[in-house]
């Protein structure tokens, strides 16, 4: 059996990158961090800090929002930590549920929630969802092939 922690990054990032320590001293497998643009610091940046000050625990986000982040930058962001952190980071994707309309109003959340449908859409459909992480596999992995 293995044992992971969820660390909502709501201190100060000297404080989350010494818990995680402590949590990977302890023996925990694996530590998750949540993915919100507005309740948590920065998912992409704490998992680098992490990363650099860890060498046995797995990390990851929860679940990263594929619609409020670009799908080509988020493959960067995942590629950086995989290479800070060789064998050690899980990526989570999905369609996620932040609350836009808190920041940029009724409209905003309507273009949220119709590509979070699409999204979900797609994701059903077992072929196509193969298809889009075939893709964004071969984003992370193997970005120069790709865009050349």
């Amino acid at each position: 059996m293995r044992f992971g922690v969820r660390v909502p990054a709501t201190h100060p990032i000297r404080d989350v990158v010494g818990f995680v320590q402590r949590a990977e001293s302890a023996g925990f497998d694996a530590c998750w961090f949540p993915d919100s643009h507005l309740n948590y610091r920065e998912v992409w940046t704490t998992l680098g800090a992490v990363a650099l000050a860890t060498s046995r625990i797995q990390i990851g986000p929860t679940v990263t929002n594929l619609v409020g982040r670009h799908v080509t930058i988020t493959a960067s962001a995942a590629r950086t930590v995989a290479e800070a952190a060789p064998g050690r980071f899980i990526l989570g994707i999905g369609a996620g549920i932040e609350l836009p309309w808190k920041v940029d109003g009724a409209i905003a959340l309507a273009t949220i929630l119709a590509a979070t449908a699409s999204f979900d859409h797609r994701a059903i459909d077992g072929a196509a969802a193969a298809r889009f992480m075939a893709a964004f596999r071969a984003l992370v992995e193997e970005p120069l092939r790709i865009c050349s």
